[in-house]
């Protein structure tokens, strides 16, 4: 994370060669410079609830910067109509150190489902 926000420490910057951008790995709490392997990473996964299956995001992240939003959106296609929040999504757990949220449509529902994390810094 640089305030600067320039050059091989831009938010956008990936100095590491592993495609995971700065403000990603600043949200998770990991090292610009190292990198990133998939254990660090959100992992997405199906949770059952009452007999039905829900898509979830995992996010484990070392603390929870104060200067970072976390968002996660879910769709139906990967070309738009991303939404958050209820009741498109349901928080399970947030705490300094993981984030598991779960997609409010089950599935299967007859359509794809696709799930994703924005971080954002103003």
């Amino acid at each position: 994370h640089n305030p600067s926000k320039v050059g091989a420490g831009a938010n956008s910057a990936r100095p590491a060669g592993d495609g995971v951008p700065n403000l990603i790995k600043y949200a998770l709490g990991l090292n610009p410079t190292n990198f990133a392997t998939d254990a660090q990473l959100p992992s997405g996964g199906i949770q059952p609830d009452g007999g039905t299956n829900y898509l979830t995001l995992t996010i484990n992240r070392a603390a929870e910067p104060p200067d970072v939003t976390y968002i996660v959106e879910v769709s139906s296609n990967l070309l738009g109509g991303w939404v958050s929040g209820p009741p498109n999504t349901v928080t399970l757990t947030d705490t300094p150190t993981q984030l598991v949220v779960r997609d409010d449509t089950p599935v299967p529902g007859g359509t794809a489902r696709f799930i994703r994390l924005q971080v954002t810094n103003p």
